[in-house]
Parts: C-alpha cells; structure tokens; sequence
C-alpha cells in the first residue's frame, strides 16, 4: 500500500460520516468534502506521525495547507524526504 492509499484508509477509519472511497480524489478536501473537525484531524495527525515516523511543525501546521489528500501526501513524502 502506497503513501496516499495509507492516508485514504486512514481517514475512512478516523471519519464518523461513511466514506466512500472512489469518491476520493487528489483534490477531496478533509474539512468541506468529509466533514472533519478540529477533533478528528488532530487525531489523523497523531496517526499519520505514528505510521510514518514523521511529526508536524506544531508552529507550522496550517489546516488550509493540509487540507487537501494530494497536501497530505506531499507534506508526509517531504517529510520522509520522497521523492512525489
């Protein structure tokens, strides 16, 4: 399982609404398409820095700049010095 196919299970699992995930794209926003709060993405954060080894900036964590799947993914390659 890829980068991006890891954070779409994630978020399916975090989400309190039902997913589907063909409906999930580059472009699917967490907050205005999924319906996630402050709550749940501060629990997808905590579960992404554990999957991946990373951690977020706390100084820098701006939830419009990862807000967006295809932000995720990028802000989790960076962070695992990958190539996108």
């Amino acid at each position: 399982m890829n980068i991006k196919e890891t954070i779409i299970e994630l978020i399916t699992m975090l989400s309190v609404e039902k997913i589907n995930i063909d409906n999930i794209n580059d472009e699917t926003d967490i907050i205005d398409d999924l319906g996630f709060n402050s709550i749940t993405i501060i629990k997808l954060i905590i579960e992404l820095e554990v999957l991946f080894g990373i951690s977020f900036d706390n100084d820098y964590i701006d939830i419009e700049e990862i807000s967006k799947i295809k932000q995720l993914v990028n802000y989790v390659c960076e962070k695992q010095n990958l190539e996108i």
